[in-house]
This record gives structure tokens, sequence and C-alpha cells, in this order.
């Protein structure tokens, strides 16, 4: 659907625990990483929860060619 769409890449950005945590696992890191996705960047401990500062893990997934002149993206109320 997201090809169709001329979407190219997509994104995660994925709460991360630094070891053991009570309220965050790295589940969510190790399913987008099983499903294809690549660590491109980590911003430490700018994330603020469960009175605790988090990390943030930006993960990435190319789906389709990137082209020299792509066309536009097409919303999902235009799709047949």
């Amino acid at each position: 659907m997201l090809i169709r769409q001329n979407v190219y890449t997509v994104h995660a950005c994925i709460a991360s625990p630094e070891g053991k945590d009570l309220h965050l696992t790295d589940d969510s890191e190790k399913f987008h990483a099983k499903m294809g996705f690549e660590i491109v960047g980590r911003h430490y401990k700018c994330g603020y929860k469960f009175g605790k500062w988090y990390s943030i893990i930006w993960m990435d997934k190319v789906i389709s060619e990137r082209l020299d002149n792509p066309a536009a993206f097409v919303p999902f109320s235009q799709l047949e």
C-alpha cells in the first residue's frame, strides 16, 4: 500500500531503555529489526516518562527504489 502511495522509506521512533527497566523493554527495537528496519540514529535521554529519562532510537526501512524524479505522494483517500 505504501509503495502505491509513492513512499520510499518508512521510519520508526522507539523509546529505548538502558538495561533492565520496570516499564520498558527492547522488544519494539527487536521487532522492527526482525521486520528489516535498521538503526539510523539515537537521541540520548531525550524522552521523559514513568519518572525517568529514556533514549529514543530512530529506525528506517527502505521499501522501494528511490527515483531521481519521484512521483508525488498519493493520499490514501485517492487510492483505488
